[in-house]
């Protein structure tokens, strides 16, 4: 129920509304099939996957066979797809239809039962690969990767997840390694990595990025069924310098790059030599700046780059920028920000100290919706940039 239905009681009371009645409710989602279980213990997680700064909605069914007899499968269905409703009442959704998600994920082989853990909350959503987006975590405490009953957990990045754009439909079955980014596997059989609820996402070791946890109630290690839990910390993002290229000397400012790669390059410099050509965007990976100590993390929903102190967490200031920055990085000599903006649809250069913005371009959208279909949204942007930049691409 959105808050505009919740809220149309305004401050009256004892107001009773069964859900068999359409009025009362704008989405309903329904298994794909009998028997599949949808939403068991807790299966189902809120959380911005695709880097638009919408959450969106990810349940599971651990009973649906469509891997295999109780493979189960876990559905991903991002904020544009929910919110084409409007604030209409009465959609039903079954999840035979691919036009209904976006995104569907198979456990690996029959049994498997993903994303069950036996317990409550058994889906996680978290950045646990330091890149500054969220993460998808898909556990299957009976999963035979290591031996029967080993248990496996699977970690999905964002960036895989958003390679989909916003179609509908895309099935990616956790048998195909192509589908996901890392596995861990139990250590043993009958270990039953992540069951009840084993497995979480946050920051355990102090440097303000979130780690992960599993745990395996069964474990051996000190005794029989003793139990172990580990922690796989998470590295830092790459602050590597991107890679060479082709400089254009030109007056206006040109933009080069593989757009199939996510890769787009940009010369704001003019000349200067305190900004060399940098990469603005590569699909998701490089959202955040990290220098010296130092990270600027772009909050999209704020309007502002966060200055942090990576060492305490502690927030030096914030900078003011266009609506939605999605991306961020230093100029050569660290003391300007190159900031992508997905609402407004801007770059800006903005000088660190003072917060001015000393450069700001404005991104031309000119692509049929069919086509922005079947491409990514930041890949939209940089396809906008390139033909800005050079009418004839």
């Amino acid at each position: 129920m959105f808050s505009t239905l919740i809220d149309d009681v305004g401050v009256t009371t004892g107001n009773n509304l069964a859900l068999s009645a359409g009025a009362n409710y704008n989405l309903r989602y329904d298994g794909a099939a009998a028997g599949d279980l949808l939403t068991i213990n807790d299966a189902a997680a809120i959380g911005d996957l695709n880097g638009d700064g919408f959450s969106d909605l990810v349940i599971g069914a651990t009973s649906a066979d469509n891997n295999g007899a109780g493979s189960g499968s876990v559905y991903v269905m991002f904020s544009t797809l929910i919110d084409d409703v409007g604030a209409s009442t009465g959609n039903n959704k079954s999840l035979a239809a691919g036009a209904n998600y976006n995104l569907r994920y198979d456990g690996a082989a029959a049994g498997d039962f993903l994303p069950d853990t036996n317990a409550t909350g058994c889906i996680v959503i978290g950045d646990v690969d330091a890149d500054g987006r969220a993460d998808l975590i898909l556990p299957a405490m009976g999963a035979d990767n290591n031996g029967a009953s080993s248990g496996s957990v699977w970690v999905i990045s964002s960036t895989l997840v958003d390679d989909v754009g916003w179609t509908t439909g895309n099935i990616k079955p956790l048998s195909s390694e192509s589908n996901y980014s890392v596995r861990y596997d139990g250590a043993a059989a009958n270990d039953f990595l992540a069951s009840e609820n084993g497995i979480l996402s946050g920051d355990v070791n102090g440097d303000n990025i979130s780690d992960l946890l599993m745990a395996a109630d069964s474990a051996d290690n000190n005794g029989a069924n003793s139990g172990s839990l580990w922690i796989v910390f998470a590295a830092p993002a790459s602050s590597s310098p991107p890679p060479s290229f082709e400089e254009e000397a030109s007056e206006i400012q040109r933009i080069t790059g593989s757009l199939n790669g996510g890769s787009v390059y940009a010369d704001f410099s003019r000349g200067a030599s305190d900004a060399s050509p940098v990469l603005l965007d590569t699909g998701g990976k490089d959202v955040m700046a990290d220098r010296a100590g130092i990270l600027y993390v772009p909050r999209y929903l704020e309007d502002v780059i966060e200055v942090i102190e990576r060492s305490t967490g502690r927030i030096l200031k914030k900078i003011p920028t266009g609506q939605g920055p999605v991306s961020v990085l230093l100029s050569a000599d660290e003391k300007k920000l190159f900031v992508l903006n997905l609402i407004d649809r801007t770059i800006q250069y903005i000088d660190i100290e003072s917060e001015k913005v000393l450069m700001e371009y404005q991104i031309v959208v000119d692509i049929q919706e069919a086509d922005a279909a079947s491409v990514k949204p930041r890949d939209l942007l940089n396809r906008n940039l390139q033909k800005l930049i050079d009418p004839a691409l």
